[in-house]
């Protein structure tokens, strides 16, 4: 989904894209070849790279370019997450590493620790992909999720059945999802973290108990809360207080959880006439404020308004 972002970035006038393959070392200067293009050709550089591959390499070479230096990156929250402890302190430590001037985050918490850190950070959420989400005016019954089965995901689903709710689990070829998603009133969305304690021996409890799994307040939330929105699913998403910002509301565009208990008690009492509709301004919602496209100007305006500022 996210090369739909990038594809909405390159649909922006003067921009140019360099696969991270066809570099054959990390410099500017082979960046710029691989386009057939000078590096003072460009004025911003972003950066848009799985983690992985800038922490495994040596610093970048900025040789011959004098503008803007950006990293935008979506999964800095796993430098803050009890999930994720390996990645603790290597974002901002690659960032002064590779002497960025900037670094685009989407969440706001995840921006705020950031900047406490040192890093010049500004938020610009997640989206989704607005050609493959939409509301296709199914009939719709039922409750459903959908996405890989981390530990707090699996525990929550475990949870929502032994309490009785009947929840389809709609994973699959991503372009087919959202026709999936629309033969539901609504969708889970799970962004907590979730930690199996106890090493070998926890896990191997985890797989008899899936609720042996510490859970933490999520980050920031996930792609599939838009995705799930745009289907017409009435967003069920654990609280985090950015949602209010983003326009997820309780009760009028998303239902909203703090506890596995509190999920299955919203979904065991949830009208389908109050879903349908929380599902349908979900979808409103989105498709009018949260498409990659706007997520592509709002980077783009950001960047013009850092350069007015250092100029």
């Amino acid at each position: 989904t996210e090369s739909r972002f990038v594809r909405a970035l390159t649909e922006l006038q003067n921009v140019e894209t360099v696969l991270w393959e066809n570099i054959s070392r990390p410099s500017v200067e082979a960046a710029a070849s691989a386009a057939d293009l000078s590096p003072d050709d460009f004025d911003i550089c972003l950066f848009f790279v799985r983690f992985r591959l800038l922490l495994g390499q040596d610093a970048f070479d900025w040789s011959g370019f004098g503008g803007l230096r950006v990293w935008l990156e979506h999964d800095a929250w796993a430098n803050y997450s009890q999930a994720h402890a390996q990645w603790h302190g290597t974002y901002p430590s690659v960032y002064r590493r590779d002497r960025f001037d900037l670094m685009i985050s989407t969440g706001r918490q995840t921006t705020e620790r950031l900047a406490a850190d040192g890093v010049n950070a500004r938020w610009v959420p997640k989206g989704y992909s607005n050609d493959v989400f939409s509301d296709l005016a199914l009939e719709r019954s039922g409750i459903c999720t959908f996405g890989t089965r981390w530990p707090s995901r699996r525990a929550l689903i475990h949870h929502l059945r032994r309490r009785g709710v009947g929840i389809a689990d709609v994973s699959g070829p991503f372009e087919s999802l959202n026709e999936r998603l629309n033969h539901h009133l609504a969708g889970v969305v799970c962004n907590m973290p979730g930690v199996v304690p106890f090493g070998r021996a926890g896990r191997a409890v985890n797989r008899l108990i899936p609720s042996f799994v510490r859970t933490t307040p999520a980050i920031e939330p996930m792609i599939k809360t838009f995705e799930t929105a745009a289907a017409g699913c009435a967003p069920v998403v654990d609280d985090l207080n950015e949602l209010h910002e983003l326009g997820f509301v309780h009760g009028l565009t998303c239902l909203t959880y703090r506890s596995f208990d509190e999920a299955a008690e919203l979904l065991l009492s949830g009208n389908p006439d109050d879903l349908r509709a929380i599902g349908a301004a979900a979808a409103d919602l989105v498709s009018t404020q949260h498409t990659w496209a706007h997520r592509a100007r709002q980077v783009s305006d950001l960047l013009a308004s850092v350069r007015r500022g250092n100029s």
